[in-house]
């Protein structure tokens, strides 16, 4: 009788244990459920980038670019030191150390997905930096009047009809389009859009001396958007311009040398 007590007990006794174990490795599982899926999700992540601040701060994308294309890591406020003339032959005339005016981003709608441009608008009057993948163009506003606004589109819109890339006369040359984006439809989805977004502006803005070659309409942080063009010239200039908020913006320059986007710093 006594033996068969003590049988008892002792299954009761690992019968307990065992739906203690089971108990509690359930609740072990269930407290590190959160903790696993972190980390099965950083796995995942870790396949692609994943931009959580996409469409309102775009700072950190912007400055992977710009060290991508050897530019430093700056905001509008900062001085880049370095920086190479527009016009090679009179460098004397130029003061290599810039004050950034504004910083923006660009994000370009294209047949092929899209393109990321990053614009650094210098104090010096009118000239910009656009950094653009591995390239960087120098670049100087030429003011248009609004005939020549009106040229620009049509000549654009007909180069784009044409299907032959080339705006026959402007500026007193002939021009090759190299890109022209703007409206991309997506079915199911409908148009998208190129955006231009200003992501910081120099704290005196605004004061004599400190004009920005942009829309004063762009200036509120939000993505907005545009359509423009991309084009070269026989003599190697480069003219790149942009409609948004009722106007166009065009830029003429020149493609920055490797060695002198190298010399650029902050």
């Amino acid at each position: 009788m006594l033996d068969f007590v003590l049988e008892l007990l002792t299954c009761l006794l690992l019968a307990g244990c065992t739906i203690f174990g089971i108990l509690y490795l359930r609740r072990w599982w269930k407290d590190g459920e959160s903790d696993r899926r972190h980390e099965m999700t950083k796995v995942a992540l870790g396949r692609g980038h994943v931009d959580h601040e996409a469409g309102r701060d775009m700072r950190a994308h912007a400055r992977a670019n710009l060290g991508f294309a050897g530019v430093p890591d700056s905001e509008a406020g900062d001085v880049l030191l370095g920086v190479p003339s527009l016009n090679p032959e009179k460098e004397g005339s130029w003061e290599t150390n810039q004050p950034i005016l504004t910083t923006s981003r660009i994000m370009q709608l294209t047949e092929d997905g899209p393109v990321d441009l990053e614009l650094l608008e210098l104090m010096a009057n009118g000239y910009v930096l656009l950094v653009k993948g591995s390239k960087v163009f120098l670049l100087k506003r030429y003011n248009l009047t609004a005939r020549q606004e009106r040229y620009l589109q049509e000549q654009r819109q007909d180069a784009a009809d044409r299907h032959d890339g080339v705006i026959e006369d402007f500026l007193g040359k002939p021009w090759t389009i190299k890109m022209a984006t703007g409206d991309t439809f997506t079915p199911d989805v409908g148009p998208a859009h190129s955006t231009i977004q200003v992501l910081s502006t120099h704290p005196r803005l605004g004061e004599e001396g400190f004009l920005t070659v942009l829309p004063p309409e762009v200036m509120d942080g939000e993505p907005h958007n545009y359509y423009d063009l991309e084009a070269v010239a026989d003599d190697g200039n480069v003219l790149v311009a942009f409609y948004c908020k009722g106007g166009w913006t065009c830029m003429i320059g020149r493609l920055l040398k490797p060695e002198e986007v190298q010399e650029i710093h902050s």
